[in-house]
């Protein structure tokens, strides 16, 4: 907090050249430069995590669909299967939240 009435290079002298060093540098410039950097570079992290992530996924459902998809009938045998176990697992949800009123 300065003075009352008192001016710039009276009792506190301006050093131009200091002045003149740091005027094209903001205020914590290096540490800011080093942030951006670091965020860059995870950003470049996660998008090569999320392809790889992607590729890997691709991957295993084209495999899954090879091993599933090369028998025709068994392929619809498991879709029906799959269906009537979530009716009768649903059914048994609704009787017994039916039945604990």
């Amino acid at each position: 907090m300065g003075k009352i009435g008192v001016g710039v290079g009276e009792d506190f002298p301006v050093d131009e050249g200091a002045q003149e060093s740091v005027a094209g540098e903001k205020p914590c410039g290096g540490r800011r430069e080093a942030l951006r950097q670091r965020r860059e570079q995870k950003r470049q992290w996660r998008r090569q995590m999320h392809a790889e992530w992607h590729a890997h996924k691709d991957a295993m459902r084209d495999r899954l669909r090879r091993e599933f998809h090369d028998e025709k009938g068994a392929h619809h045998a498991r879709h029906l299967a799959l269906g009537a176990l979530a009716v009768i697992g649903l059914a048994a949800l609704l009787g017994h939240r039916h039945h604990d009123h």
